[in-house]
C-alpha cells in the first residue's frame, strides 16, 4: 500500500454483469467530470473472460486518487456481435473518447484498496434494447479469489459500492456487428 500512496494512487476492484447478453469480453470506459455534465476518457479497461451470460471476471486497477465515472460499457459475443449500453461519442465504425454520461460513480483514496462492487446491466425489453443499471457487491467467492491474487493490496481492502447516477432509468443497448463498429 505504502508504494500506492507515495505515487497518489489507489486501487479498485470492479465486476461487470452484463445481465443475460452473452458476452465473451467487455469494455469499461472509466472517465472524470471535466465540468458539470461534461466527462472525459480517462482509460478503457478490457474486463472478460468468462462463459457467456456469467458475469466477468473481476478487475484490479490502479487509478489517482480521484472520482471516477463509469462512461459506457460494451461487450463482444461470441456470435461476433457487439452491444454497447451507455455509448460515447463515435463514427458509425469505432468508440471514440469522450462519453456523454455517467452510469455510475465511485471515488478512490490515495494509498486506499477499493471493492466498488458489480456493476448489473439488467434488460427490461429485449425488443427495444433496453437495460437498467444496478450496483451490487461481489459474491463471497469472487471476493476470495481477489484477496488470493492481490495479497498485499486485499489485506486493507475496503467495500465502498459505486454510485448509480440515474436510479431507474433505462438506457438503450447499440448492438451491431463487428465490423461495423
Amino acid at each position: 500500500m505504502s508504494a500506492l500512496k507515495s505515487a497518489n494512487e489507489g486501487a479498485a476492484f470492479l465486476q461487470i454483469s452484463y445481465g443475460g447478453l452473452p458476452c465473451r469480453t467487455g469494455n469499461v470506459a472509466l472517465a472524470t467530470e471535466a465540468a458539470p455534465g461534461r466527462f472525459q476518457l480517462y482509460k478503457t479497461l478490457m474486463v472478460g473472460g468468462m462463459a457467456a451470460s456469467a458475469a466477468l471476471a473481476p478487475r484490479q486497477v490502479s487509478l489517482p486518487a480521484g472520482t471516477y465515472h463509469i462512461g459506457y460499457v460494451a461487450c463482444q459475443s461470441v456470435g461476433e456481435m457487439k452491444y454497447m449500453m451507455g455509448v460515447g461519442e463515435h463514427d458509425g465504425s469505432v468508440v471514440l473518447g469522450n462519453p456523454r454520461q455517467s452510469l455510475a460513480k465511485f471515488t478512490v483514496s490515495a494509498g486506499e484498496a477499493v471493492n466498488v462492487g458489480k456493476l448489473n446491466l439488467e434488460p427490461t425489453d429485449y425488443l427495444a434494447d433496453a437495460a437498467r443499471i444496478s450496483v451490487a457487491d461481489m459474491a463471497p467467492d469472487v471476493m476470495q479469489q481477489l484477496r488470493a491474487e492481490a495479497p498485499a493490496l486485499s489485506s486493507s481492502l475496503v467495500t465502498r459500492l459505486m454510485t448509480v447516477t440515474s436510479p431507474g432509468k433505462a438506457y438503450r443497448i447499440e448492438r451491431a456487428q463487428i465490423g461495423l463498429w
